[in-house]
């Protein structure tokens, strides 16, 4: 087991190189109806809500070797899961990672106004988030301490940069007495 990433993909069943790249939209139609919670005709509004998306450019057609009408599933599942998101059914290799090894559901990404109750995570994910935080703040504040040291070298130069320029042309009393 190379990392814990690759555990979980492999205990998903997917594996890097069988992903599908794109998928054709009409296919999540039914899904997109039954996910629909507002009244009146919700297969009308699904295919609506799809041109919409593909014409404001949320979602990208594939280009020429893939199928015509399929899109691009980064694209796709990323809107269909902002749209929609009680739907069922899809793939659960739609992951996105905060930091190596620390996979979350993409549905923790999308602002609370579009969920009525947070998502709950697992505790090892919390351990690995706190873990990683603790190094992120470890890595800050080496990076402030060098910031202030090349601060004060700035400081220091540009004051003897003052300096020589305030002396230009000038001789010091000691050149003086020897000449």
């Amino acid at each position: 087991m190379a990392n814990d990433i690759d555990y979980y993909w492999e205990e998903s069943g997917y594996y890097w190189d069988n992903i599908p790249e794109t998928v054709d939209p009409n296919d999540y139609i039914q899904r997109m109806v039954k996910a629909d919670s507002k009244p009146g005709d919700a297969r009308k509004r699904a295919y609506s809500n799809l041109r919409y998306a593909i014409k404001k450019g949320w979602i990208r057609y594939a280009s020429t070797p893939h199928p015509k009408r399929h899109v691009l599933t980064e694209s796709f599942y990323r809107w269909l899961l902002k749209k929609y998101q009680t739907i069922q059914g899809l793939p659960q290799h739609h992951i996105r990672s905060v930091a190596p090894g620390i996979p979350i559901p993409l549905g923790l990404g999308t602002p609370s106004c579009y969920s009525s109750e947070p998502l709950p995570l697992d505790p090892l994910v919390i351990q690995r988030l706190e873990q990683e935080n603790r190094r992120l703040k470890e890595q800050n504040m080496i990076l402030e301490e060098q910031l202030n040291k090349a601060h004060e070298e700035i400081r220091d130069l540009q004051e003897r940069d003052a300096q020589r320029r305030r002396n230009c042309g000038r001789r010091t009393p000691t050149e003086k007495i020897n000449s």
